[in-house]
């Protein structure tokens, strides 16, 4: 039974506050610190609980830039920017220089916090739901929650391992042992893998959502023009980050060990590895570098695809704490993906993709051309039924409700009629 049940909702004595690093999906936001992942996952968890009534009342948000001298901005202003179907955000301000844009950052999400605490002095229950701990620094975020006298609820995505997905510095190193020590301390954790609690907080309440997918993008892949059943050339897409944690390395070389003219790869985005995949579309025609794109330009380009590729490496280096959210979209996509086995995806879904457990060029081009070389209604088959699949499970109404039940079943201990649960 839901906690929305009953005419009485929990919600109704609950105040929410949210701190991340959300900023509208926009031109004038795009630059090295912007993630659309990151920033995708965000926007559509809020506008997920906001469709069930449960809306934060205060937006506190770190604008994504890259550091100085990468960026020519050292003032960051306080403005106020919406996003989520008109959801106000407040992007707080801050010094963009070297351990002064932390700290920055981190007094201004505390002064938030402590305004918002008073304005919500006479609701019953306050939550603060934080995005991440490493920007905004999460330390302020639990500070502010516990003078305020809020229960701290911290989504983690994607912890970095020094010395694996990203480099051994002294930042990095304290950060990570940071996040070790802060995780702990939330009174509830939403994660994108449980080896996550696990490993950094056994036996505390969590939720596990590794992403979704909105209603307006599955009506899009209910709707999709499909390309033409066994067409040539076939074509391998692939759109994310390009650094080695995805597997772009392994994937040029892969399609090198392909002949013939009947393969294509495209491959959008950019990242560390930018030069190497525009230096190997110089190279074979047959790949075709398209660059950063638009939300809506990357969706059609799925539709020109007959094979998504989901490389997440998990051996070459440790990303035990990593899921790559993207699948979800992959999967709903309704075209066949191939995918490593980080996380969950083996457990969940080795019956609606193709599993890469060898991750190799070698072992990679060789399932490519197995997919390829199958008749295409059964290519097609395994694609339609990942589709249906993510409708039923991932979509993110579906995440939504998980989340916001788990904030007043196991954070609250609110009962469906809203009562406290006395134990």
């Amino acid at each position: 039974m839901s906690v929305f049940a009953h005419k009485k909702k929990p919600n109704e004595s609950v105040a929410l506050a949210f701190v991340g690093s959300i900023v509208p999906d926009k031109p004038a936001f795009y630059n090295a610190g912007f993630s659309r992942a990151g920033n995708m996952f965000q926007e559509n968890l809020l506008r997920a609980m906001q469709d069930i009534g449960f809306s934060p009342s205060l937006i506190l948000s770190q604008r994504p830039l890259p550091a100085l001298p990468k960026s020519s901005t050292i003032w960051a202003k306080r403005r106020r920017v919406e996003v989520a179907d008109g959801l106000p955000v407040y992007l707080v301000p801050f010094l963009n220089l070297p351990f002064l844009r932390p700290l920055t950052v981190g007094l201004a999400v505390l002064l938030g916090l402590l305004q918002w605490g008073y304005r919500s002095r006479k609701a019953p229950y306050k939550v603060v739901l934080t995005y991440n701990l490493t920007e905004p620094a999460g330390v302020f975020t639990l500070i502010g929650s516990r003078l305020i006298g809020a229960r701290a609820v911290a989504t983690v995505i994607d912890i970095n391992i020094p010395g694996q997905t990203v480099p051994v510095t002294l930042p990095r190193c304290l950060d990570f042992e940071l996040q070790k020590r802060l995780i702990p301390q939330f009174d509830g954790l939403i994660v994108i893998s449980k080896r996550i609690v696990e490993d950094f907080a056994p036996g505390k309440p969590f939720v596990r959502v590794e992403g979704g997918v909105n209603e307006a993008v599955l009506r899009h892949f209910a709707t999709r023009p499909r390309k033409l059943t066994g067409a040539l050339p076939f074509t391998i897409v692939s759109a994310g980050s390009l650094d080695e944690a995805n597997g772009y390395i392994e994937l040029l070389e892969a399609f090198s060990l392909l002949r013939g003219d009947n393969y294509r790869l495209r491959i959008a985005g950019v990242g560390p590895l930018q030069d190497r995949v525009e230096q190997a579309a110089v190279a074979d025609p047959r790949i075709e570098y398209l660059g950063y794109l638009t939300f809506d330009q990357v969706l059609a380009l799925y539709d020109t695809a007959d094979l998504l590729i989901n490389m997440r490496l998990t051996q070459r280096l440790d990303t035990t704490y990593f899921f790559p959210s993207k699948m979800m979209e992959y999967l709903a996509s309704g075209v066949p993906v191939i995918t490593t086995c980080p996380g969950h995806v083996e457990e969940e879904y080795a019956d609606i993709a193709f599993l890469l457990r060898e991750e190799t060029p070698q072992a990679l081009a060789q399932i490519i051309a197995q997919v390829a070389a199958m008749p295409a209604d059964l290519r097609i088959q395994k694609g339609l039924a990942a589709q249906a699949y993510i409708q039923a499970h991932n979509s993110w109404r579906t995440q939504g409700r998980r989340v916001v039940e788990f904030i007043c079943h196991q954070v609250l201990h609110l009962d469906y009629m809203g009562n406290k649960i006395e134990h």
